[in-house]
């Protein structure tokens, strides 16, 4: 157990007995509290070990300890969220918490108003520590520790408390707590695979969105955060918690794309703000010829929220590819985590050619085929979600009914360009799927009609919407080496060579 020094003050103009003497009352006074402390700790810890221990039933036992790191020390602080003995892993948890995970969403001027909660309500301490430590033993590839069990019980424990009492509680933890309940499914993340895509994920320093992206989710809990948020009056300016909006927003974000469907709250980010901040970083892009194909070469063209949500996305596909060749400010990372968010939930939250309000001149066809197939590439690379949770089949599904419909007629020169891009972006999505004939097989079918099996020749029209060569060329030469030996035109011997590259990645299936 490690111990709590408390700050001693004493008056400086008073005799040595007399300073002596204050000094003796005020260690006498400490001891009291810490031997209550420990007695309400030895209560609670017997309330909530035996829920625990039923609770870690069919989850993993803990690897190997958390190598301990410097604690820092706790005695000039006032904590009551946690005991003395809980302190060595609140620190490790506050360093990881206020580090990495706070610096990717967090206005830094907050931060010591989190901390402040972090040590001082109960409620704020045991959902960080909860969240925060899946977090980190899922970033390290580790089994789910223990302790974060307990860590959950208490938070469900709390939680029921004070929806108990909300007439007089904050409300701003309770949220925070259902948001970390909502976004980490225990079951999810114990039985998780590596992504089985043929996609390379962008590499994002300061967003951990592709770790939240492995940590499933608990569809019971967005009700009761409606809910919540509705009798708050919507998300507004927090004081306990400033910029947990952001943070609600996120997490609603995330389950949107995880379930490939429309946001439940509106964007909350000021797009123009971050654009602005990012144009010196976007100015070096400027001549790079990625989303400009939204704009000229679909038929029919685009409604205006659909060609800026692309050309967002189009800015963030560039900049993280960009971002992983050279050194970049933490503030400019920021900035684009931030501008990623915005780019999903701008796409996320275009509606269904049925429930399109202003159809114009626009085709079906066209607009679906850009809506989905950019829906499917976003989730692969720019805001990587594991497929377990339902999206990819999902979006496979509606891409495959969307050609199905089609007939090679309908699809004239001006418009190949198009179809062979979701294509393509379907087929090497769907390669580990029951889905990958039916995207092979249209694939021939469309390049037997554009004239030409050359990837080389269709780099260009790949290269105009959205793709990266560091992201999808790989998956594609599969694909690719994949058809040729099909067609008997390739050796199996550098198939395979492919394929167990990318079996090594993903793992076994």
């Amino acid at each position: 157990m490690t111990s709590s020094r408390a700050l001693l003050f004493v008056e400086v103009d008073i005799d040595g007995k007399k300073r002596s003497k204050q000094a003796r009352a005020h260690v006498a006074r400490v001891n009291r509290q810490r031997q209550k402390q420990e007695r309400q700790e030895q209560k609670r810890d017997s309330e909530t070990a035996r829920s625990a221990a039923l609770t870690q039933r069919g989850h993993p036992a803990e690897a190997s300890p958390l190598r301990r790191t410097i604690a820092p020390v706790f005695g000039a602080l006032k904590y009551d969220a946690f005991t003395t003995k809980e302190s060595i892993e609140a620190a490790e948890i506050a360093s990881f918490c206020f580090g990495p995970i706070m610096n990717s969403w967090l206005d830094p001027q907050y931060k010591p108003t989190w901390i402040a909660a972090f040590f001082n309500h109960p409620l704020v301490y045991h959902s960080l520590s909860f969240s925060v430590g899946i977090l980190q033993d899922v970033s390290h590839n580790r089994a789910v520790q223990p302790r974060r069990l307990m860590h959950q019980i208490r938070t469900i424990q709390l939680v029921n408390q004070q929806l108990d009492q909300l007439d007089t509680v904050d409300h701003e933890p309770i949220l925070l707590a259902i948001i970390s309940l909502w976004r980490i499914s225990l079951d999810e993340v114990a039985e998780q695979r590596l992504v089985p895509l043929l996609f390379t994920p962008h590499l994002r320093q300061a967003s951990f969105i592709a770790t939240f992206g492995r940590l499933g989710g608990d569809g019971s809990h967005p009700a009761a955060l409606l809910q919540l948020v509705n009798r708050m009056g919507g998300l507004g300016k927090f004081k306990t918690l400033p910029s947990l909006q952001e943070s609600l927003a996120l997490a609603d974000v995330l389950d949107s794309s995880a379930n490939a469907t429309r946001p439940r709250f509106g964007n909350i980010w000021d797009t123009d703000s971050y654009l602005r901040q990012l144009k010196p970083a976007l100015r070096r892009v400027s001549g790079d010829i990625e989303g400009q194909g939204f704009f000229g070469k679909v038929p029919g063209g685009l409604p205006i929220e659909a060609t800026t949500a692309l050309q967002h996305l189009g800015f963030v596909d560039k900049l993280l590819d960009d971002y992983s060749t050279r050194a970049v400010s933490q503030t400019d990372d920021f900035y684009c985590a931030v501008l990623s968010n915005v780019a999903q939930h701008e796409l996320l939250s275009l509606p269904p050619w049925e429930k399109l309000a202003d159809r114009g001149t626009y085709v079906r066809s066209s607009y679906e085929l850009c809506r989905v197939a950019s829906m499917i590439y976003s989730n692969s690379v720019i805001f990587p979600m594991s497929p377990g949770s339902g999206w990819l089949d999902k979006l496979l599904r509606q891409l495959r009914d969307l050609v199905e419909i089609s007939t090679e007629a309908t699809w004239d020169t001006d418009e190949l360009p198009l179809l062979i891009w979701a294509l393509v972006i379907g087929g090497v999505a769907a390669f580990w799927t029951g889905h990958r004939t039916f995207f092979l097989d249209t694939i021939r079918q469309a390049l037997k009609q554009r004239g030409t099996f050359s990837l080389h020749d269709l780099l260009p029209g790949l290269r105009a919407f959205l793709w990266r060569d560091s992201t999808s060329m790989k998956g594609t030469l599969t694909v690719w080496e994949f058809m040729k030996m099909a067609d008997g035109l390739g050796g199996p011997e550098k198939l395979q060579t492919i394929l167990r590259s990318e079996q090594e990645e993903i793992g076994p299936q």
